[in-house]
């Protein structure tokens, strides 16, 4: 089954590491004919083109996630942190395991994870990061999946650590860049999000600038991350990137989101 794959640091194999018959045989390619000492350096020729056809070098993904949207989506909101987090993250994976296959299954995706959400209570860590932390840092999370089309990098990054900005800008105490982004809402007892849709905004913009040959998927439901999403879109075109907004719901009719909407799907 194609499905997908949890590594720290993908090693993908590259054409010159195995040779003859034996790495024919893995590919599954049928060259039609055995090895022999005659003529051997061109048919090892042949078969090396044939590998640098079939080993392809995976396509880099950055999946920029807005973490309570996807609770939402996962019908986790009233699980106790830890499976919250976990019954979250693995249904967010499938989704864009789901998506990526869809665009071509024969591709390979080496995904990176940046997870936006109100992660400090001022300076405290909330429930929710202490719970995606303890999720993560198990090291057989999650072996349910398996395959190797889809993979996702372990070294997940949180939204409060910004892609881009000067030295100074960082709390170095804590390591991050914007603190106190799950707040009172105007002094009252509701809790509310602050900066996250701009950090993933701001985020999706520098790595358009920075890496415009590669995808981006955006989990999100809130329409204000569009305007950012047609921006990226429009700096990449020329460079062979693709950027995708993946949602539950349908699009809108005031945002012409034709090509670059895809739908959530766990």
């Amino acid at each position: 089954m194609t499905s997908c794959l949890w590594n720290s640091s993908p090693n993908w194999p590259q054409a010159g590491q195995i040779f003859g018959n034996d790495l024919a045989q893995i590919l599954g390619i049928n060259i039609g004919w055995e090895f022999h000492n005659s003529n051997q350096g061109l048919r090892s020729a042949v078969l090396m083109d044939e590998m640098s056809r079939q080993i392809q070098r995976p396509l880099t993904v950055t999946a920029f996630v807005d973490w309570n949207s996807q609770i939402h989506n996962a019908n986790a909101d009233r699980q106790e942190p830890k499976n919250r987090a976990k019954q979250t993250l693995e249904m967010t994976t499938k989704s864009i395991t789901k998506v990526l296959l869809s665009e071509d299954s024969n591709k390979r995706y080496d995904v990176s994870l940046r997870l936006y959400h109100g992660w400090h209570k001022g300076w405290e860590k909330t429930e929710n990061l202490r719970a995606i932390m303890n999720i993560l840092g198990e090291p057989d999370f999650p072996s349910v999946f398996s395959g190797t089309n889809v993979v996702f990098r372990q070294a997940v990054q949180f939204g409060h650590t910004l892609l881009a900005a000067i030295p100074k800008r960082l709390h170095i105490s804590q390591q991050i860049h914007l603190a106190n982004t799950l707040r009172q809402r105007n002094g009252k007892s509701d809790l509310e999000e602050k900066m996250t849709d701009s950090a993933l905004a701001a985020d999706l913009l520098h790595w358009a600038r920075e890496t415009p040959s590669q995808w981006a998927l955006i989990l999100a439901e809130d329409d204000d991350i569009v305007p950012p999403i047609f921006t990226a879109e429009a700096w990449i075109q020329s460079y062979g990137g693709r950027v995708y907004i993946v949602r539950k719901r349908s699009g809108t009719q005031y945002a012409i989101t034709d090509g670059i909407l895809r739908r959530w799907n766990s």
